[in-house]
């Protein structure tokens, strides 16, 4: 005859719910949580321990212990049309410009008994059992609007935000005070593939205001040490003053544990803390610094009139000429002087104990090697590779993503990664991760992102396919056959115009333009 077990102890209680959780997802937590009041108290902080949010139910999270009879789309009546370059219009509720968003939402929240006593008891759910549970926070949303920045900067000349930019102005106006436990978070888009351009530009997410995008991450509470911003080069600048993210992570550096950037641009004045000429600059203290990555992601559509907006900011924060930034690489991606000069920083700032406790610290730069028309083995224009900087270990490594269409004609978006000496192949999406070793995952179920160290958490690891033993010799041999003459090409590729002067070495025969560059890991 079964028997009931009684007095649970709440500890045990909430490692069941957990496992539910981690095994299970939110479907099944919240079918845990409906066994009994006593299952349903012990739930709910696991329920809203890890909260991840995106375009489809953000506004319902914000809205269910807020005043759900304040329209924020009403504060002008009229649609907004938006010209989107080579495919249909499409239509933008004009809602309300940044300075109007930022004062409607600077008014404090009702408190939780003037709404119970609006619409009754029943309608309102306890603030203190949600939003003041959550430890993390992720954001997993598609920004809003067209892919070509030229016709978005005209579009967005009349001060208008998406729906998208005005949640995400709501949630700012409210971590600061409603989310006092928030200790990770994290905000990334995922990458969309495209045959053509035409495509490319009709489907493609939009772009972050970077006036809300910064917003956010100013408004993060103290107890906030981990922030993962991965905006897959989306963020865009729609002028000259807009905010820099360079300047507020300088302020946040002192207190963060786990740091994370995928962005289009960044700089070392996140570093430098003050400078004064003919002196070396003195770097800002992390001390609880444990992990640190910083990947450039290259855009892929033309007129990026923003970066030169954030280059010229970063030009005036410096302080002496000598740190100025150069304008003659084309806008589009990171140059690669501000990637080295970025990577000097940190190594600089790391090798005089200003991160006494990290155990990682990366700079990922992308690159693409354009090929030789005489090279027969491989169909594509260029291969592409990623430049890693370990700060750590004082030491570069070069990742090559290897062609792969000619044997996986079946999956186009399959690569193949060769790193120290192994080979596989995965999407690109398992591929990028794999290449910027990131300190983050998501989760197995819910699809958090959580720091590696986090306890208690199933994190998803990449599952990248080993070749046979076949495929393995056929991309070896093929290496081995043209390995010299790439290595020369490459560096061909890499120094033109005297890009890296004064950083050669030689490796049989072949100059290249990083001191410790590793071409046996290709």
């Amino acid at each position: 005859m079964p028997t009931t077990i009684k007095d649970i102890p709440n500890e045990l209680l909430k490692h069941i719910l957990v496992q539910i959780r981690e095994q299970g997802g939110y479907d099944a937590l919240i079918m845990a949580l409906c066994v009994s009041h006593l299952w349903n108290d012990a739930g709910t902080p696991v329920l809203y321990e890890h909260v991840v949010l995106h375009n489809g139910n953000i506004s319902r999270f914000l809205e269910s212990t807020s005043e759900p009879y304040v329209n924020i789309w009403t504060i002008t009546t009229q649609l907004h049309e938006l010209t989107c370059y080579g495919h249909r219009h499409c239509l933008r509720e004009a809602s309300s410009t940044f300075e109007e968003a930022k004062n409607m939402f600077a008014k404090p929240l009702p408190s939780v008994e003037e709404l119970k006593s609006r619409r009754g008891k029943r309608y309102i759910r306890n603030r203190k059992r949600t939003w003041e549970k959550v430890h993390s926070l992720t954001l997993n949303v598609k920004p809003e609007g067209s892919a070509n920045t030229r016709y978005e900067e005209l579009n967005r000349q009349s001060g208008k935000l998406t729906p998208l930019d005005l949640q995400l102005m709501r949630l700012a106006s409210m971590l600061p005070s409603q989310f006092p436990l928030l200790d990770t978070f994290s905000l990334f888009t995922k990458e969309v593939y495209h045959k053509d351009r035409h495509d490319l530009e009709r489907d493609s997410p939009g772009f972050f205001d970077a006036r809300v995008f910064l917003e956010l991450v100013k408004s993060l509470p103290k107890s906030c040490t981990s922030i993962m911003l991965d905006t897959n080069g989306r963020e865009i600048q729609f002028g000259a003053a807009s905010p820099r993210m360079c300047l507020l992570l300088r302020e946040r550096m002192p207190r963060l544990r786990h740091l994370s950037l995928r962005v289009s641009y960044v700089c070392e004045s996140m570093l430098i803390e003050s400078q004064q000429k003919n002196k070396e600059p003195e770097y800002v203290h992390a001390p609880h610094l444990r992990s640190l990555s910083i990947s450039f992601v290259p855009r892929n559509v033309s007129y990026w009139f923003d970066l030169m907006y954030a280059r010229n900011v970063c030009r005036r924060v410096h302080f002496n000429s000598t740190a100025q930034l150069p304008n003659d690489h084309p806008l589009g991606s990171n140059d690669e002087s501000g990637t080295i000069r970025l990577a000097e920083a940190f190594q600089q700032a790391y090798s005089q104990g200003r991160f006494p406790h990290a155990r990682s610290i990366q700079i990922v730069s992308p690159m693409r090697i354009h090929r030789r028309s005489d090279w027969a083995w491989s169909e594509r224009e260029y291969d592409e590779m990623m430049i890693v900087r370990d700060c750590v270990q004082d030491r570069t490594h070069a990742l090559r993503f290897l062609p792969s269409k000619r044997m996986y004609v079946h999956d186009e978006e399959s690569a193949i990664i060769n790193r120290h000496n192994l080979f596989a192949m995965g999407n690109h999406e398992d591929i990028k991760l794999f290449a910027e070793d990131s300190k983050w995952h998501a989760t197995a179920s819910y699809k958090a992102r959580l720091p590696v160290d986090t306890p208690e958490a199933q994190l998803e690891k990449c599952s990248l396919k080993p070749l046979t033993k076949k495929e393995l010799r056929y991309f070896t041999e093929s290496l081995a056959k043209e390995r010299y003459e790439k290595l020369v090409d490459l560096h061909k590729d890499l120094t033109e115009g005297e890009r890296h002067p004064g950083r050669i070495f030689e490796f049989d025969g072949a100059a290249f333009a990083f001191k410790d560059f590793m071409p046996e890991n290709f």
